[in-house]
């Protein structure tokens, strides 16, 4: 209440200078016009000018409030350091400190390093931190012993191609050798009394880029077959999701237990004291003055059920770090944990000059699938397609910029195939969230394509429409056309289509243009004027081109003057 009326005063108060100021400007008008007229006109006419101004520059105001509320950029948030300790769920990179995961370090190169490694798997929940302690932690202890580490960020369709690919970058020469058997190039690559370690991240896409079991056989006898090869100096670590750790067993039998508790290593979110000395600790490094009472209060929002998740820990003080909430009473303000997390997205959304296209941008990042983000990494021209055409949307020159700003913020990655994504599966709850009633192009053909797939499971005589089948064509994912039955229908819907087009030009046209041609039909041209007469009478709208093909090939070779088409 203290606020409100706080504010009434100031209103207040800012309404009666205005007034003053407008009887000044009066006053002052009628001495300046009272040299040159009466002294009642100069009265009248000075306040007929105080008003004019005074409407003048109310209107002047309205106006800048509007367009300034129309433009409204959020409150700026200040930027995150490369080598920030709270970077939101940018993962930490080789060179970095790797707070709190010291043991998982040291314990997982104790796995992989042992002389009967072949083959295992680091697992754990969307968040827990795999990307960091593989790329912060393993990487630079595997090379720091000798070992050649090949870190593959994301598998393609083939992992095989992305295992070329980090040779490539590790070296021009294995680039050259591109042709070459795979096998035979990571054996010249090994270095000597050491190996070579392929360490696979986010090995779901794999799973999810190859749904069945036939696309995921070739992979997996390839695999299999360097596993059991002894002589071979290459072992594979495979990074994946808890909720993907099961389809593991689909590489087996090529791959002897894959899921075996033997070679398999879980790392598990932080218990809360373990997250509260990771917090303060990284508010020491990043120099951020957090009270003791604000830490506290962050570490028991976060508690559930004992553990702490590190994503929402890095989230929450990487955002209270840039909004500058040191103390207890401004986090209580901000809404706690969850009102941080809440607003996470919805800030960064703000912070763009079009929030129409930014939600669009998002929304289109998670449009394949509900439960994580897109399958595949987007390009600028996927980006503009999938969000093109909405109401509101920004000149297709500006997407760029949403996106550059998007990465810096580090909700989106950009790929060094100069493609996009959201930087971490854990981000497409709150995109979802923040971009909910939006519909990017891509949505849209998936659901028309679901909706038409599932009628044709009930009616195998459903087919299409082609005004729809060519929106789906353009615009539906991949992953959603792919299955044997959204490709049937598809094709059967193309197919009735030509042929009801063939169908028309078959009993329509082609008779009566033999039939004409033929010259036996042909009328004298007064005939065919009262003919084309009739059919411009009697025509519809939509048949305007039907009647000048009859009107001609009955004779009248000028029918825009007889039909009035």
């Amino acid at each position: 209440m203290m606020r409100k009326e706080d504010g009434g005063e100031i209103l207040s108060k800012n309404l009666l200078d205005w007034l003053t100021r407008v009887g000044a400007i009066a006053t002052a008008l009628a001495t300046i016009i009272g040299v040159f007229f009466p002294s009642d006109e100069a009265k009248r006419a000075a306040f007929a000018v105080a008003i004019l101004l005074a409407v003048g520059s109310g209107a002047v105001f309205y106006y800048q409030r509007r367009r300034a509320a129309r433009f409204k950029i959020a409150e700026a948030l200040e930027p995150l350091a490369p080598s920030a300790a709270l970077r939101g769920l940018l993962p930490f990179e080789e060179g970095d400190a790797l707070p709190g995961r010291a043991r998982d370090v040291q314990e997982l190169y104790t796995l992989v390093a042992s002389s009967t490694f072949r083959f295992g798997v680091l697992w754990g929940e969307s968040g827990c931190g795999k990307t960091s302690l593989v790329r912060a932690g393993l990487v630079p202890t595997l090379r720091k012993n000798g070992f050649l580490p090949l870190y593959v960020p994301k598998p393609t369709s083939d992992p095989r191609d992305a295992i070329r690919a980090a040779l490539a970058k590790h070296s021009d020469q294995f680039a050259r050798r591109g042709d070459e058997d795979l096998r035979k190039i990571m054996r010249a690559a090994a270095p000597k009394g050491k190996g070579v370690v392929v360490l696979f991240d986010q090995f779901e896409e794999f799973f999810l880029t190859n749904r069945t079991p036939r696309s995921r056989a070739t992979f997996a006898k390839w695999l299999g077959e360097c596993v059991a090869d002894a002589g071979l100096p290459v072992v594979f670590l495979i990074g994946i999701r808890a909720d993907f750790f099961a389809q593991l067993q689909t590489l087996a039998p090529n791959v002897p237990e894959p899921t075996s508790p033997r070679t398999t290593y879980q790392l598990q979110n932080f218990d809360a004291e373990q997250a509260k000395q990771i917090f303060v600790a990284a508010a020491k490094a990043d120099a951020i003055p957090f009270e003791p009472e604000l830490i506290d209060a962050v570490v028991s929002d976060l508690e559930s059920e004992g553990v702490v998740r590190p994503a929402e820990l890095q989230i929450v003080g990487t955002r209270l770090k840039r909004k500058n909430i040191f103390n207890a009473s401004k986090y209580e303000l901000a809404g706690r944990a969850r009102g941080v997390l809440s607003s996470y997205i919805g800030d960064e959304i703000k912070q763009s000059a079009n929030e129409q296209t930014a939600r669009l941008i998002l929304r289109l990042m998670t449009a394949d699938v509900v439960e994580t983000k897109s399958q595949t990494d987007l390009s600028l021209d996927d980006v503009a397609r999938g969000v093109g055409g909405a109401e509101h949307t920004s000149r297709p020159e500006e997407i760029p910029n949403i996106l550059n700003q998007f990465v810096a913020a580090r909700i989106l990655i950009h790929t060094d195939d100069d493609k996009y994504n959201l930087v971490h599966d854990y981000l497409a709850p709150y995109v979802r969230t923040a971009t909910e009633g939006m519909e990017t192009n891509v949505e849209r053909a998936n659901r028309l394509l679901k909706r038409y797939l599932a009628e044709y499971k009930e009616d195998a005589k459903t087919r299409i429409p082609f005004g729809r089948l060519r929106e789906i064509q353009r615009y539906t994912s991949a992953q959603v056309k792919e299955g044997d039955k959204a490709r049937t229908l598809m094709r059967k819907s193309a197919r009735a289509f030509y042929a009801a087009v063939g169908g028309v030009l078959a009993v329509v046209i082609l008779p009566i243009l033999a039939l004409s041609l033929s010259g036996k039909f042909l009328l004298p041209q007064h005939r065919a004027s009262r003919v084309c007469r009739w059919l411009a009478i009697h025509r519809r709208p939509r048949r305007t081109s039907a009647v000048g093909i009859l009107a001609w090939l009955w004779g009248c070779r000028r029918p825009n003057r007889f039909c009035g088409i």
